[in-house]
């Protein structure tokens, strides 16, 4: 689903990115943050704070 890419330019540096298979799951799963807000009576705006100080 998502692989690790060395950084040529920084060692340190690891990027995550998605393989063919994780694209086709990220485009299905476009619609599950609307899903959920409505799934909680609210909507996504008022759902976005939660978690964050």
């Amino acid at each position: 689903m998502v692989e690790l890419r060395g950084d040529s330019a920084e060692e340190r540096r690891v990027g995550i990115h998605f393989t063919e298979a994780g694209n086709e799951h990220r485009h299905s799963a476009v619609g599950i943050p609307a899903e959920l807000a409505r799934s909680t009576g609210m909507d996504v705006e008022e759902l976005s704070p939660c978690g964050r100080p």
